[in-house]
């Protein structure tokens, strides 16, 4: 089963891509260890506000465009608590 990328790490990934910025060189230059850099291009962590704000010094990207992406992204994962839990199927008869 394919997992779907989500957008933040596409978004990031592309930044560092338009930047000619290495896994590497971001980890290096925010503080990060390679691994969660490479996690956080993937999709498969989420990045702290720290490591964006760094992101968008080094790569001379909006801080602002990439909070927006930041709180986008942590709304769409955040459990959704305000939809009502459905108790009884449907389908059955």
């Amino acid at each position: 089963m394919h997992q779907r990328r989500h957008h933040i790490g596409v978004v990031l990934e592309r930044i560092c891509s338009q930047a000619r910025l290495t896994a590497e060189a971001v980890a290096d230059r925010t503080g990060s260890t390679p691994r969660d850099v490479a996690d956080f291009l993937s999709g498969k962590k989420f990045p702290s506000t720290i490591f964006i704000l760094r992101l968008a010094q080094i790569s001379g990207t909006d801080p602002q465009l990439l909070f927006k992406v930041w709180e986008d992204e942590h709304e769409r994962r955040a459990p959704r608590l305000h939809e009502p839990a459905k108790l009884v199927d449907d389908q059955a008869g």
